[in-house]
């Protein structure tokens, strides 16, 4: 094959566009998707009806508006638990493989769609790389640590060590692949990129209203809510100012929790709950904050922080969101998910001057600039690709 030749790209995944409940994948998955096909490559993405409308077709190719199709798997109530079983999907990779494909991309470790898309690519000799999107972070294995350990034991650990390379997002997620798997395996380092949005004026504050910190995120036990909303109420008590935090995005099983947390605490008027918010009402809901929060215990590269930071907001961070470069190029506060040190992390965002938030967010900004923009990002996975294929 020519350098520059298109490669034909299959890449498999257990939930898609437009499945927005389940939070980054899908988005960072589209993304890709959409850089490799403007780069010229031709792509095809194989995965599950997880999550979207009935009245989207099955079983079938679909054209999409950003230069690749789509094959969406019928489902069954077996598919919505992880392991997300979806044994439809092997239509869609039997039409894709049998049209030709140069490689073969893998995206959330522990999915059933990985056994069966890789089981196929090895017996037709196609490479594949796996993007297991920090689900072997050592907090979220001892999750359902039984079952995932069965799962590791029977296939997942057949699916790592075939594989052509495994595509880690930091040098966090490439150890806690190794610790999970064993040295020796291949790992390519790319992180998660984001598209930098133009930035607006910032709308006027009304007369005494607060200042507005915001966290966007799936609402789930691993985002780290019961140390926020705690650190929250005691960041007011201590005089922080005027402010209100804004918990948005869809419910993964800990809203109910979280809802009575806030309350718990007295911050029922200054706790807001909106739901999940998409395209302008995101955009909205950024340009009017002053800072971003996401204390999580474990994710593998969050492109909500990437977002936010692309918006030009101060964020907090923990160390298992693995973006230590907030720290290092003084974009916000970085500290461990714990209880004591978010609190005064966060009493350190939102006690900080106007013009110091204001700096910080620059900082990010320039960040993301500098490191974290899908056109870098895809370029460097295109280069991997071309190197397994040829």
């Amino acid at each position: 094959m020519q350098s520059d030749a298109p490669l034909s790209i299959v890449i498999g995944t257990p939930y898609f566009h437009p499945a927005r409940k389940y939070g980054g994948p899908p988005v960072t998955t589209y993304q890709t998707a959409a850089g490799l096909a403007e780069l010229g490559h031709r792509v095809r993405v194989v995965t599950s009806a997880l999550g979207v409308p009935e009245n989207l077709p099955r079983d079938r190719w679909l054209q999409g508006d950003d230069g690749f199709d789509t094959w969406y798997a019928p489902v069954s109530v077996l598919s919505e638990p992880a392991p997300h079983f979806t044994p439809a999907a092997r239509r869609g990779f039997d039409a894709a493989f049998s049209d030709g494909t140069d490689i073969l991309l893998l995206n959330v470790g522990f999915a059933h769609m990985n056994v069966q898309a890789s089981m196929m690519a090895r017996k037709a000799g196609i490479p594949y790389v796996l993007t297991p999107r920090g689900v072997y972070d050592p907090f979220r294995l001892r999750q359902r640590r039984l079952a995932k350990l069965a799962f590791k034991l029977l296939f997942e650990q057949r699916v790592v060590r075939h594989a052509a390379t495994i595509h880690a997002l930091n040098t966090s997620e490439a150890e806690a692949v190794t610790a999970c798997f064993g040295a020796g395996l291949p790992i390519e380092i790319i992180p998660n990129g984001v598209q930098l949005p133009d930035l607006r004026e910032k709308p006027p504050r009304g007369e005494g209203a607060p200042r507005r910190l915001i966290f966007i995120s799936r609402i789930h036990s691993v985002k780290g809510l019961d140390l926020l909303i705690p650190a929250f109420a005691r960041a007011r008590d201590s005089g922080c100012g005027n402010w209100e935090l804004i918990v948005a995005g869809p419910d993964d099983g800990y809203l109910k929790t979280a809802q009575n947390m806030a309350d718990g605490l007295g911050l029922e008027d200054s706790v807001h709950f909106p739901g999940a918010v998409f395209d302008d009402e995101k955009r909205k809901l950024l340009e009017s904050a002053d800072a971003f929060a996401l204390p999580s215990y474990g994710e593998g590269h969050p492109v909500s922080v990437l977002e936010a930071c692309a918006y030009r907001l101060p964020v907090l961070v923990t160390r298992g969101c693995n973006i230590p470069e907030i720290a290092e190029t003084e974009g916000g506060v970085l500290c461990h998910a714990e209880q004591d040190d978010i609190s005064e992390a966060l009493l350190k965002l939102l006690s900080a001057s106007d013009e110091t938030r204001a700096a910080w967010g620059a900082n990010a900004r320039r960040l993301v600039e500098e490191r974290f923009t899908w056109d870098r990002v895809v370029r460097s996975l295109e280069s991997v690709y071309r190197r397994l294929v040829t």
